[in-house]
């Protein structure tokens, strides 16, 4: 073989992660299946069909609720879950304060397992100024080295921008990286806009999404372990000069 140099294939070593309801969720489906009786993961199917269709429709008013948001997030939900109740009372959860945010129940473990995989995590979100308080009160400082919220940098997902800003942080580069998230419009596209490779969480599993099929699915983080096998040190491959 021809004398040459040696160069590290370099495999994937960063997780990026979306922020709400794909590692954090708020308290809407709790607080709705206590006050109107119904079962917990069907108040939580409805929260999220009614979300995705603002998600897919109106995308902005969902992101900062304005207008009338909170009414017809009611009478879509209201309408769903076939409630018996004032579109009014239930427009009252529409909105997730601050501290109503709460670790989805794995998230702490499966960032705990990735970084002792030998994985860097992070987190790109889509966020006002209040995502990094909120972030740091549920710990997710102490497992994510880097935390980047579009509010703070001027890009917002599907802009592929927000998620280089990230890597560069990082010191990795697009094929070095997953992107972790449970929107396709913003997480799947705007992680393929930027060369990383999305996987898609769908704790519901009954609502279709139009990536079903070209995008890694998985029913909660947990799932994001296949994606993320143990880091092992790069092979080194030598290429005549």
């Amino acid at each position: 073989m021809a004398a040459g140099r040696s160069v590290a294939i370099r495999t994937r070593r960063v997780v990026l992660f979306d922020m709400g309801d794909t590692l954090i969720h708020g308290d809407r489906a709790r607080r709705l299946a206590l006050r109107f009786g119904v079962r917990q993961d069907e108040a939580e199917a409805a929260v999220q069909r009614v979300d995705r269709w603002f998600m897919n429709r109106e995308r902005h008013i969902w992101r900062h609720g304005g207008g009338d948001f909170a009414l017809r997030w009611a009478v879509m939900v209201t309408e769903i879950l076939g409630l018996a109740a004032d579109v009014y009372e239930v427009a009252e959860l529409a909105q997730t304060g601050d501290a109503d945010w709460r670790m989805q129940p794995e998230a702490e473990a499966v960032l705990a397992r990735l970084t002792a995989r030998g994985y860097t995590c992070g987190l790109v979100s889509n966020w006002s100024l209040a995502g990094r308080g909120i972030a740091r009160r549920l710990g997710l400082d102490r497992h994510c080295a880097v935390m980047v919220f579009s509010a703070e940098v001027g890009y917002e997902k599907p802009a592929p921008e927000i998620f280089t800003h990230a890597l560069r942080l990082l010191g990795a580069a697009p094929h070095e990286a997953l992107y972790v998230g449970d929107n396709y419009w913003d997480d799947v596209i705007g992680a393929r806009r930027a060369g990383i490779l999305p996987v898609l969480v769908d704790r519901v599993g009954r609502l279709p999404h139009p990536g079903h099929g070209d995008t890694p699915l998985v029913r909660d983080l947990q799932g994001v372990l296949a994606w993320a096998r143990p880091v092992t040190p790069a092979p080194e491959l030598a290429i005549a000069d």
